[in-house]
């Protein structure tokens, strides 16, 4: 992969949390241990971004930290990239929690857990961050290590319709790239790459 002819955002999602079995949005979880080969293999991959902003939360800072080691923090952690706060239901098993049936895109991002935020609520608070790096995406990569849903908003973002961005996959440790081209151009340039077959 090639990032230094790149111009938009790439997106990667924080490490596996230690605990898998819960559910972590706005709960700080840490992130389990990377290896020292796949960091040094994330680190050439991603090179090329001298440019990074980062959700404030363990789970991001740790995984920029375990892949960038003693390489400068971040530019900017912005409270903005945080994930969406499941109220109620955040750090419950996975196993407990309700099933709220077959919903719609737009009903799926309207939903709203007890006690917490909708997806579009998320998307709103994303929105602002897109528009504020997008000036800047359209000279050179602008590295984002965010959460699933803030990923799946930012595509959402680029289509035109937040809710379109629940229908991808976002693993852990992939990238996701967003072309930006003027004010009002985007694309999916690519989506839910692992990193340890883009070199």
């Amino acid at each position: 992969m090639q990032l230094r002819d790149f111009s938009g955002f790439v997106l990667i999602r924080h490490a596996s949390i230690a605990d898998k079995s819960i559910l972590c949005g706005r709960t700080d979880c840490d992130i389990a241990p990377l290896s020292s080969a796949f960091s040094a293999q994330a680190r050439a991959v991603l090179s090329e971004i001298d440019v990074w902003f980062c959700s404030p939360v363990r789970s991001c800072q740790h995984s920029y930290a375990e892949i960038f080691g003693s390489a400068p923090a971040p530019q900017q952690c912005d409270a903005r990239l945080w994930e969406q706060d499941f109220g109620e239901w955040e750090g419950s098993s996975y196993a407990d929690l309700p099933d709220i049936g077959n919903l719609s895109g737009q009903q799926l991002a309207d939903f709203t857990p007890p006690g917490g935020e909708s997806f579009s609520e998320l998307a709103r608070r994303t929105r602002d961050v897109f528009d504020a790096y997008r000036q800047q995406a359209q000279k050179k990569p602008i590295g984002i290590m965010a959460h699933a849903g803030v990923i799946r908003s930012f595509i959402g973002h680029a289509l035109g319709d937040a809710s379109l961005g629940l229908s991808f996959v976002i693993s852990e440790l992939s990238i996701t790239q967003i072309g930006v081209y003027s004010d009002t151009q985007f694309a999916v340039a690519a989506c839910n790459q692992r990193i340890d077959i883009c070199q």
